[in-house]
């Protein structure tokens, strides 16, 4: 005799969104946490071998117990899976017109470390100099001294913003996912200095501005959105849910960020944000 399941009689009882999250997709609101294991579990499942050596290399990950998922024993998590990928990209030019061509690296806005983490354990850099908000230096101090040997973290140079006088020349420059929060005269202050100083150029931004409130209902307010909208240097709205789209804005990211007389090495889709665009300059 077939009957109902006690299950399926509660769902009898939801209505609206509710009965269509217990019979379809994973209502994401609530779900959160389990689309984003799936997206690690999935993007784990196709990294390479070369990537799974760029990660092994990296000791002391999880300092902070993040999210993850275990593939082939290696445990990921959704930062460092995007160190491995920038890694790969810079790794593959390390060395293009010299072995360690990499020997002095300059990141602006560095975040908690995790670049420079991934960097320092994959490349054989002697100074890495990293510019920042004195309050975001205090935690890339504190973790990537927990996480480098000695030797290591005393290669890192840590700046304030006011002491951008303090900067050097340097093989390459690094910034990842700020100029886009910066406002106009302080990114083409950056801009100006990395086109004067540095060799190369590795940037990691948003193509575009976009205004989706289906992605976080705006809970930080009408003012902040406002901001968001109008701070960078690109600030053309773009609609992030369409690859076409995306793929238009992304060549007004790459010649925004191009200087006179460098060449564009590398250029792709940042993934897995569909508005993030990856771009390596070389000075000619």
């Amino acid at each position: 005799m077939i009957t109902e399941s006690k299950q399926w009689e509660k769902i009898n009882t939801f209505e609206g969104d509710d009965f269509f999250h217990k019979i379809t997709a994973w209502d994401p609101n609530t779900n959160g946490v389990r689309y984003l294991k799936m997206l690690l579990y999935n993007l784990g499942m196709n990294l390479t071998k070369k990537e799974f050596e760029i990660l092994d290399r990296i000791k002391n990950r999880n300092t902070d117990n993040p999210y993850s998922v275990t593939i082939n024993g290696r445990t990921i998590d959704y930062d460092y899976l995007q160190t491995i990928y920038e890694v790969s990209v810079l790794k593959k030019y390390d060395g293009y017109y010299q072995e360690n061509y990499f020997d002095s690296v300059l990141e602006i806005g560095a975040g908690y470390g995790r670049t420079c983490h991934g960097l320092l354990s994959n490349l054989n850099i002697n100074e890495y100099t990293i510019i920042d908000l004195e309050n975001m230096l205090e935690h890339s101090k504190k973790y990537l001294k927990s996480v480098l040997d000695p030797i290591t973290y005393e290669k890192i140079t840590f700046l304030t913003i006011d002491e951008f006088h303090k900067l050097k020349d340097y093989d390459i420059a690094i910034q990842i996912d700020a100029f886009n929060e910066m406002d106009r005269e302080t990114v083409e202050t950056y801009l100006k200095y990395i086109k004067t100083h540095c060799n190369m150029f590795y940037t990691k931004n948003p193509v575009g501005k976009y205004l989706d409130k289906s992605l976080d209902n705006h809970i930080l307010g009408d003012e902040m959105v406002q901001n968001a909208l109008s701070s960078g240097i690109l600030t053309d709205m773009v609609d992030i849910n369409d690859n076409q789209n995306i793929k238009r804005a992304s060549n007004k990211f790459i010649e925004t960020y191009k200087f006179i007389d460098w060449q564009v090495n590398y250029e792709g889709w940042a993934k897995p944000v569909s508005f993030m665009w990856e771009s390596l300059y070389v000075k000619l």
